[in-house]
């Protein structure tokens, strides 16, 4: 066990991170890496998740894992329950950062050219994403002693977004 980890009483504690391997994601997970909590990095970018947990786990001597799913499935909130209870059989905190900021038609286009599908996306990912898998994990939450969920927004939630802070 390396000197972080004696220092800091959440070494014993695991996050969830979603969207764990985009720009704010990773600077989350390398904050609670630094105090030892044991982290579960969710994103769609599988090889940059994998990438990142290999960084943190040689930086900061603590276990993490990657688990690459869609947050638009319905079916991911259960899986990743079940991948959490598997390997640690607790939750201490969950982390939604995950946003929608795909490449597709009718989004991040001109107001008039907007779509309804598009922005159901987005709606998914960024508010009920967050609720069901809270949903999903209360169970393993409730293990802990100090659960927290904390939902993270960037200054783009108020004004209008540049795509390029996410691109990692």
């Amino acid at each position: 066990m390396n000197k972080t980890q004696e220092s800091y009483p959440m070494k014993d504690n695991v996050a969830l991170i979603t969207g764990g391997a985009g720009f704010i994601g990773s600077e989350t997970a390398k904050l609670l890496a630094q105090k030892g909590t044991q982290l579960v990095l969710l994103d769609k970018n599988q090889e940059r998740a994998n990438e990142l947990v290999r960084h943190l786990m040689d930086d900061y001597a603590i276990f993490a894992m990657a688990m690459s799913y869609d947050l638009l499935d319905q079916a991911t909130f259960s899986k990743v329950h079940d991948e959490i209870q598997k390997q640690f059989g607790k939750l201490d905190y969950l982390v939604n950062v995950a946003a929608f900021y795909d490449d597709i038609p009718g989004f991040g286009c001109d107001f008039e050219h907007e779509s309804y599908e598009a922005w159901q996306k987005v709606f998914q990912v960024n508010a009920m994403a967050p609720f069901f898998l809270a949903q999903a994990l209360c169970s393993l939450l409730s293990l802990s002693n100090t659960p927290s969920i904390v939902n993270v927004s960037s200054m783009y939630g108020t004004v209008g977004p540049d795509h390029s802070i996410y691109e990692g």
